[in-house]
């Protein structure tokens, strides 16, 4: 006899099949301004073991600024979930997780780089806010004042700097007069030669802007001090060169007797000197005029001619000089 029969074998899965991550887009770049949601690239995961052995999950690492949007069937959509900054983090590595629901599980990882492009979003700072110059009087111009520095904490274009000096008035003519900036590295110039007598201090504004789109800027105050030189001589106001003139003189010992001045008039020559470094002076002549009593004011001792009969025991001199 003979017979036929089917058997009907079922094979149980078992899970042995480590969960894929798939990446179906490139991660585009994001802007550091993206708005939460904004999609950066596609993800989907398979596993070839069935039922619950190919159930997979994806999970993203905590305190990530990404999250997982599922699109459909093990599909997902990688996209943002808060607030990005270029200047704290420009780039991330993205962990990917899948995980499968087999006993026990198995799992595998992916990392997903994503850049950060930069946004004009933080203006140039100076290193100070003020700064003060101190520049001696006399100097050559075109000579180097000082050098201001910014930076910018942006990228590219939206870092690069250029300075100026913001237009304002010194003395009623324009600071432009005075000053001038390189406008690549900061670097403030002279115009020309200053005199401590005529100005003393003055102020600038300093600019610098970024090349962003729309661009920023910052300003910083420059306090410029003109330092006093010694480059005045003492000035002999009265009696004043015009009433005294060119006066030739005589030198007399320091141990002349009693009785040596004994003509009626007398030159005096003064010799007046400051104590800077180096030191200026300045010479007067004074005529001195030996009359009894002073009885009208002399105004032109150069001509003034003493009277030789008139004589008396009493003498009265006046010596007037008047410094600036």
């Amino acid at each position: 006899m003979e017979g036929h029969c089917r058997v009907q074998l079922d094979v149980e899965d078992v899970n042995d099949n480590i969960p894929e991550i798939v990446l179906t887009s490139k991660p585009s770049p994001v802007r550091e301004d993206a708005p939460s949601g904004t999609a950066v690239a596609l993800i989907s995961a398979r596993d070839l073991d069935s039922g619950d052995n190919g159930k997979v999950t994806l999970q993203l690492p905590k305190h990530s600024p990404f999250n997982l949007k599922p699109d459909f069937s093990n599909n997902y959509e990688l996209v943002t979930s808060g607030a990005l900054d270029r200047e704290s983090f420009s780039e991330y590595n993205v962990e990917v997780t899948a995980t499968d629901s087999g006993s026990p599980p198995l799992s595998s990882k992916k990392t997903i780089h994503v850049s950060i492009t930069d946004v004009n979003d933080n203006p140039p700072i100076f290193t100070q806010s003020t700064y003060d110059v101190y520049l001696k009087e006399n100097g050559i111009p075109g000579s180097i004042l000082y050098s201001v520095s910014a930076s910018d904490l942006d990228f590219g274009e939206n870092a690069k700097i250029t300075y100026s000096i913001l237009d304002s008035k010194v003395q009623d003519v324009s600071v432009s007069s005075y000053v001038y900036i390189n406008s690549d590295n900061g670097s403030i110039y002279s115009m020309h030669s200053f005199d401590y007598e005529k100005l003393k201090v003055f102020q600038i504004q300093v600019q610098a802007k970024d090349q962003g789109s729309p661009s920023l800027s910052s300003n910083a105050t420059v306090h410029i001090f003109i330092l006093d030189q010694n480059d005045n001589a003492p000035a002999v106001i009265y009696p004043s060169s015009a009433v005294m003139g060119s006066l030739s003189h005589q030198k007399m010992s320091r141990s002349a007797k009693a009785g040596h001045l004994d003509d009626s008039s007398q030159r005096l020559v003064i010799e007046i000197k400051d104590d800077g470094e180096p030191a200026q002076s300045a010479t007067v002549t004074v005529s001195i005029l030996l009359e009894d009593g002073l009885h009208e004011p002399i105004l032109d001792l150069r001509q003034k001619v003493a009277e030789p009969s008139k004589k008396s025991g009493r003498i009265t001199l006046y010596l007037i000089l008047s410094l600036a």
